[in-house]
């Protein structure tokens, strides 16, 4: 039986968060440790929300940060969220699968915003046969 295609998940396969998202979070955003923690559980639940939708994501964040008293820190707040650095030596695996004419794809539950960053800036549009 021949393999025509492989399947890689992101997070914790192909890339990792730059650095852990509570500390860059609580540093960004000049918070203490229990706040920094409670902020954090309100961003997943603002992407939770999202996962199923291809916009949004963006205008909760925003309501969360302004509950904090934090609204002017979306950017910083994103650059956060999408700082990711990727595992070099899978990506040395995808290149020879596709090199040998085996299809490669990645499947992982972003919310559209950072799906879209891994697409475009890490390149995975032109990386992988499929984005799921």
């Amino acid at each position: 039986m021949a393999i025509h295609h492989v399947l890689f998940d992101a997070d914790g396969v192909l890339q990792d968060a730059s650095q852990h998202w509570r500390p860059a979070l609580q540093s960004a955003l000049q918070l203490d440790d229990a706040p920094a923690a409670a902020l954090l559980d309100q961003v997943f639940e603002a992407e939770r929300e999202v996962l199923h939708t291809d916009t949004g994501f963006t205008e909760r964040l925003q309501a969360v940060l302004d509950r904090w008293n934090r609204g002017d820190a979306l950017h910083e707040t994103l650059a956060v969220l999408h700082a990711i650095d990727l595992h070099d030596e899978v990506m040395h695996v995808v290149h020879a699968l596709r090199r040998s004419g085996i299809r490669c794809h990645v499947a992982s539950n972003q919310q559209a915003l950072r799906a879209r960053h891994m697409s475009v800036v890490l390149g995975y549009r032109h990386l992988f046969d499929g984005e799921f």
